[in-house]
């Protein structure tokens, strides 16, 4: 993945939803191997990887926006051993039309490979603010390489935090795990398990 809690969120999530599954995965430990997250950096880190002839496999999950394009750029995925797989975080209906800020105001457009990091994929009950609007995406810089903006949603580490209180709470009380909105997470879940499909 592309940081620690994009890791740690996935984790969560598959031992929850997918408990007979989650011996089959794993995720790098960011805070023990004190590796940088971003984008850029998985492409590095996949490419050295496959040099240093690891034979298991390997699945490099980026997010689906424009910083994730740009990198994935650089990594070819047909110079890469047949046991790696190159994704990136699945379109989701959702984000076909979310709330955005930009220069001209708030509007509602298509963030799927713009701005899709993994908040926007932790539930319309975790995107939410009190008043049940969902927490907006804001531009913030523009790829002349790709021709598009860039942007990320607001408030990023309070969804993070929202994600896991949810997940520890479903484990807690598994019962509570159908009332939450869990569609995006298994989007991620469901392209992890079709990557060598």
């Amino acid at each position: 993945t592309e940081g620690s809690s994009d890791a740690s969120i996935l984790r969560g999530a598959l031992q929850l939803l997918y408990p007979h599954l989650s011996e089959f995965y794993s995720f790098l430990d960011f805070d023990t191997a004190r590796s940088p997250g971003g984008a850029g950096q998985l492409a590095s880190m996949t490419k050295a990887f496959a040099a240093a002839g690891i034979t298991n496999r390997v699945i490099a999950l980026f997010d689906n926006d424009t910083a994730a394009q740009e990198a994935r750029r650089h990594l070819r995925e047909e110079s890469l051993p047949p046991n790696f797989a190159v994704r990136s975080y699945p379109n989701l209906p959702l984000l076909e039309s979310y709330p955005t800020i930009g220069p001209s105001g708030r509007s509602n457009l298509n963030v799927n490979g713009l701005a899709a990091g993994l908040e926007l994929y932790a539930g319309v009950d975790v995107l939410s603010d009190g008043g049940g609007n969902l927490l907006p995406v804001q531009w913030r810089g523009y790829s002349e390489a790709l021709g598009q903006y860039h942007g990320e949603v607001l408030h990023k580490n309070e969804i993070q935090q929202r994600v896991k209180a949810k997940l520890a709470d479903c484990v807690a009380d598994p019962s509570k795990t159908r009332t939450y909105d869990w569609a995006g997470l298994r989007a991620i879940l469901e392209t992890v398990f079709s990557a060598f499909d």
